[in-house]
């Protein structure tokens, strides 16, 4: 059984030509409390964004 409630794998986020997220992977497990800490500008909203369907998939 799955113990993670959400799994990420590898997800790269580019802005026009310029990457901000790389390969990054996630795993935020069941029933835990999980904080998203770094600096302004690390990407910390822009992972959320991501996993909120804010910004979507299209093939460069």
């Amino acid at each position: 059984m799955n113990e993670h409630q959400i799994s990420v794998q590898k997800l790269n986020v580019w802005y026009d030509h310029h990457r901000v997220l790389k390969d990054v992977n996630v795993n935020i497990p069941k029933k835990q409390i999980t904080a998203i800490i770094g600096p302004s500008g690390c990407g910390k909203t822009t992972l959320f964004m991501s996993l909120n369907r804010l910004l979507e998939l299209t093939e460069a």
